[in-house]
């Protein structure tokens, strides 16, 4: 993981979160030296503050631009922390997941406190840092660019099972991202066993939401206009059956 990165970046425009990064010898430590070697500006998170403080100042020496935030990626509030510090070097590009031990143990022994700590680790702390993240990525463009400049090595990276899904990197409700998503994945060179099946549910999804927004966007508009001036108004049918998130 110490080689030079073969994830380069088209042009850095944001930063990039890891939580669950501890001594400097680790994967978290190796995947931010990556992002760092390829320009990004680096926010790694953790709970033991001796050992992320000491990461972080290997990667200052090294030149990256680094900030360190101690919390436990299982709770909410920590993430939005940990969040918090990355947008104050960048706008958040990219948030990875890497929290979680392994204590390994007969099925039958397995007591339910230790289940719990595992999924609140890995599960939970999963769940915790893309519901932060995804409210707050502003670049997703530069995501989906840098994704597509580094297809070849990301797919020469992750276990086959995984590549279909890549194609969901490009799933937008604006015609020519989904057009230029298209003409990507389905490109022979870059296509994966698999890949064609949910590209395909990617332009069923992303075509929705175009006609979708083609037909209501203005209604909508109309009606969120009127409520900001408060003057009411009444909800397009549409968003009047969409339930609003509690």
């Amino acid at each position: 993981m110490d080689s030079p990165s073969v994830l380069q970046p088209a042009a850095p425009q944001g930063s990039v979160l890891i939580s669950g990064v501890g001594a400097s010898q680790g994967l978290g430590a190796a995947i931010a030296r990556r992002f760092a070697a390829g320009g990004y500006p680096v926010a790694i998170a953790g709970r033991n503050s001796d050992k992320l403080a000491a990461t972080a100042a290997e990667l200052a020496a090294a030149g990256a631009k680094v900030t360190h935030v101690v919390g436990d990626a299982s709770k909410a509030a920590d993430v939005a922390r940990f969040v918090e510090a990355a947008e104050k070097l960048a706008p958040l590009a990219v948030a990875v997941h890497n929290a979680g031990s392994n204590r390994p143990a007969p099925f039958l022994k397995l007591s339910e406190e230790q289940f719990e700590a595992h999924w609140r680790e890995h599960a939970l702390g999963g769940f915790q840092v893309a519901q932060a993240a995804l409210s707050r990525l502003e670049n997703r463009d530069a995501v989906a660019a840098w994704a597509r400049t580094n297809h070849k090595a990301i797919l020469a990276k992750i276990p086959p099972v995984y590549a279909p899904f890549l194609v969901y990197l490009g799933i937008s409700c604006e015609q020519p991202k989904l057009d230029q998503a298209k003409a990507f994945y389905s490109a022979p060179e870059n296509s994966a066993p698999g890949m064609d099946v949910e590209l395909a549910k990617v332009m069923e999804t992303g075509g929705d939401c175009v006609k979708l927004r083609a037909r209501e966007g203005p209604a909508v508009a109309k009606y969120l206009t009127q409520v900001a001036q408060g003057s009411g108004g009444t909800a397009p049918a549409a968003a009047s059956r969409v339930s609003q998130p509690h």
